[in-house]
């Protein structure tokens, strides 16, 4: 046996191969080349002095020689040539890793998972764009209720210091001649409240209504056109909840109205 392979099998197998590499590599070359002159050597006499035995079930082979010397030599050629995985002598880049097997992945479960219309803008312009909207929308929303809150109230018969919030200075009419008062009080005449009544205030308040969708509609396609977001985009779906959601607060602030003057029906 070469004093090179002896050298490197007396080292643990738990140390790394990759820190003697040089070595390894000059001792592995080293031995290589005495084996297969030992092995030529050795085949050479057992042409002459040995026999081959075969096994075909098995298929053992089994070298018997006169010394035991060459006998052993002859299986060391050959646990070398074939270097088991466990061989100090093997290189580290012959190593591969292992494969193994590729199961079928669980299917992942989408209850987790958000609709596009409930994610969040993240451009900052998208976000400023949207908060804008939203504000002329809200103001569009509040003229309305307030609007129809007026309305319901005349319509209703009820007398409030609002309904003088629309009244104009009389300084601006000269042409209009001034009735005779009473310097402490102000007499304003407030009809009494019909049907007729009712359904008239109820019309107009469902074409200030309309007014008020068309121009939230007006707002949203603005928003749209500024932005340039491409076909069922997250963006446009964020806009399009925000006009629907206006939408639907004005249709309660009229279908309230009506509930109140009991023209629901």
């Amino acid at each position: 046996m070469s004093p090179w392979a002896s050298d490197y099998r007396m080292r643990s197998t738990e140390e790394s191969s990759e820190q003697y590499y040089p070595s390894l590599r000059a001792a592995y070359l080293a031995h290589t080349t005495t084996s297969v002159f030992s092995f030529v050597q050795f085949g050479l006499k057992w042409l002459y002095a040995g026999r081959l035995q075969s096994n075909s079930p098995s298929h053992k082979v089994t070298f018997v020689y006169s010394g035991s010397v060459g006998r052993a030599q002859f299986l060391h050629t050959i646990c070398l040539l074939l270097r088991p995985p466990n061989s100090p002598l093997r290189f580290p880049s012959l190593r591969l890793p292992a494969r193994g097997r590729n199961y079928a992945k669980k299917a992942r479960s989408t209850s987790s998972l958000k609709p596009g219309s409930q994610q969040p803008l993240t451009k900052p312009a998208d976000i400023a764009e949207h908060e804008k909207c939203e504000e002329k929308m809200k103001a569009s929303v509040e003229w309305l209720r307030r609007d129809c809150a007026d309305a319901s109230a005349r319509a209703a018969g009820r007398v409030t210091p609002a309904l003088l919030a629309n009244v104009r200075d009389w300084k601006r009419y000269p042409s209009i001649t001034p009735q005779r008062q009473d310097t402490r009080t102000l007499r304003i005449p407030v009809p009494k409240p019909t049907l007729g009544t009712e359904s008239s205030v109820v019309t107009a308040a469902g074409k200030k209504a309309e007014d008020a969708r068309m121009q939230c509609r007006k707002l949203h396609q603005a928003s749209v056109k500024k932005g340039k977001y491409e076909k069922r985009s997250i963006e446009l779906e964020v806009f399009q909840d925000l006009l629907d959601k206006h939408i639907a607060d004005i249709d309660k602030i009229v279908a309230g109205m009506k509930k109140t003057l009991g023209l629901s029906r």
